[in-house]
């Protein structure tokens, strides 16, 4: 009936009145809400077919004749290629959602109904071009991680931005209200507490003997930082509070932390058990949660769009009772498109040349610099944030 219904639209009109036919008489009944699960689940279900790809289907791939200008001997260079294709063509489906969603403001127009409904044709476009890139030639995919790089760079300063945004609106949100500054002072005190444990474990997991300088360097460097933020933010002309200096120093932690255990097993300094390709269960759990982590990292930042918007928060949600859409479709495609070069890095371990071992993700020296280069990044950011209305005191930062 939808069928024979929009061919008598297309019959009385033409142009913009049949789009609009076909738009509000064939879409699927769109859910928003589940919209952004599921194109999370897609997301997810590509990176375990690139890891799987990557680790188990090499020699099979090698003879395809788009592979075989890597040498036989060479499955780096073939498990690289098919994380390359894997992600150019996750790429290139958010690619076009951006540009057939961007600008979508009202429910019930074309471009919401195709973000949120549609699915098997969205569902058929994804697998068709996660399919496409492995008939490509060579040369593409040496341009294109060229391009992931970037694209992987530009998706973590979203990423950063969004985490430094929730922890200021959240403490906002407390130190507003007074029934919860007694919270703001517990969690404060608890991430001050965490990231003193982590700043101890990781001297004596990381930092066995004196001659681990480039693992002290790092720990130490972090410590100082931390406390050189903290004198900062609560300066009585900044009055920025502990909560936030505090969530950031946990975060900061984390990144050491992870960074220290990209090093590569023969690094002896790290004493902890690493991603050793053995499959043993400690690989497998760490894999599985990296995964994830993957997944929800790109989702929870591709939601957040109010934090590159211009409008204030408590515009944006008298828009979403207004009948606007509820979130940024252009931007939430935009960090899935992103995510998809920062997949392809995390499963390449930011190096195109290395081997990549079994059960492993975002392991190597290149990724241990990746990641401590972003604390820094990161702590600039943030510093930047506490004395920016001091340097530029003509603008308004509420």
């Amino acid at each position: 009936m939808c069928i024979g219904f929009c061919t008598g639209c297309c019959g009385a009109f033409a142009g913009t009145a049949l789009g609009h036919c076909l738009c509000s008489c064939c879409a699927i009944a769109p859910s928003r809400v589940a919209a952004k699960f599921l194109y999370g689940g897609m997301f997810l279900a590509s990176v375990v077919v690139a890891w799987v790809v990557r680790d188990y289907a090499t020699a099979a791939l090698y003879n395809l004749y788009s592979f075989q200008s890597c040498a036989p001997d060479n499955p780096a260079c073939v498990g690289a290629l098919a994380v390359l294709r894997m992600s150019f063509g996750l790429c290139l489906f958010f690619a076009l959602m951006l540009l057939t969603t961007a600008g979508a403001k009202h429910e019930g127009g074309c471009r919401d109904l195709w973000h949120s409904g549609w699915w098997p044709p969205k569902l058929l476009l994804w697998l068709l071009l996660l399919f496409v890139p492995f008939v490509l030639p060579y040369q593409v995919f040496q341009v294109y991680g060229e391009v992931a790089i970037a694209g992987a760079a530009v998706f973590l300063v979203i990423q950063l931005v969004s985490i430094i945004n929730f922890i200021y609106v959240w403490n906002d949100a407390w130190l507003n209200n007074e029934r919860m500054h007694v919270w703001m002072a517990v969690v404060s005190v608890v991430c001050y507490l965490l990231f003193l444990a982590g700043i101890i474990l990781m001297y004596i997991f990381f930092a066995p003997a004196s001659s681990c300088s480039l693992n002290i360097f790092f720990i130490t460097f972090l410590l100082v930082l931390v406390v050189v933020l903290t004198a900062i933010s609560v300066h009585p002309k900044v009055d920025a509070g502990p909560l936030t200096t505090g969530v950031m120093a946990v975060y900061f932690a984390f990144l050491c932390w992870s960074s220290i255990m990209s090093e590569p097993p023969s690094e002896v300094c790290n004493t902890r058990p690493r991603q050793t390709g053995y499959g043993g269960w400690l690989d497998i759990m760490a894999f599985i949660v990296a995964l994830f982590s993957i997944a929800i990292s790109v989702y929870a930042t591709g939601i957040d769009s109010r934090c590159f918007s211009l409008r204030p928060c408590s515009q944006d949600e008298d828009m979403a009772g207004n009948g606007e859409v509820p979130y940024g479709y252009g931007f939430f495609h935009l960090v899935f498109l992103t995510g998809s070069m920062y997949m392809a890095m995390l499963l390449l371990g930011w190096n195109m040349n290395q081997t990549p071992v079994e059960w492993s993700i975002d392991a190597g020296w290149v990724s241990t610099w990746v990641k401590m280069g972003l604390l820094w990044v990161s702590a600039l950011v943030y510093l930047w944030t506490l004395v920016a209305p001091f340097v530029l005191r003509g603008r308004d930062f509420a």
